[in-house]
C-alpha cells in the first residue's frame, strides 16, 4: 500500500486577518509593567541607583500580578492553579 501524494494549492491555507480579542488592557499593563520594571532593575543595578532598583522590584511583583489576577475568570480560585503540582501546567511554570 503505496502514500499517495497530492499537490498542494498555493492559497489553500491563507486564513485572512483577524483582529486580536483575547488580550485586553490588563495583559497588555502585565506586559509592561513586567518589562519595564525589569529593565528599571537592571539599569539602576548597573548604576547603583537603590531607589530605581527598589521602583522596578515593585513594578514587577505588585504591578505586574495584579493584572492578571484580574484577567482569571475567577481570582478566588487562582490558589487552586498555583497549589495543583499533579495536575496544572500553570503550577509547574
Amino acid at each position: 500500500m503505496a502514500s499517495e501524494s497530492y499537490p498542494l494549492v498555493r492559497d489553500e491555507f491563507i486564513l485572512g486577518y483577524r483582529n486580536q480579542t483575547e488580550w485586553g488592557w490588563k495583559i497588555a499593563s502585565a506586559f509592561f509593567f513586567g518589562e519595564v520594571g525589569a529593565g528599571l532593575f537592571f539599569f539602576s543595578a548597573f548604576f547603583d541607583f537603590i531607589l530605581g532598583m527598589v521602583i522596578g522590584w515593585f513594578m514587577v511583583t505588585v504591578c505586574k500580578p495584579a493584572p492578571l489576577f484580574m484577567h482569571l475568570g475567577r481570582p478566588l480560585r487562582a490558589w487552586r492553579a498555583i497549589m495543583n503540582l499533579r495536575n496544572s501546567w500553570i503550577s509547574r511554570g
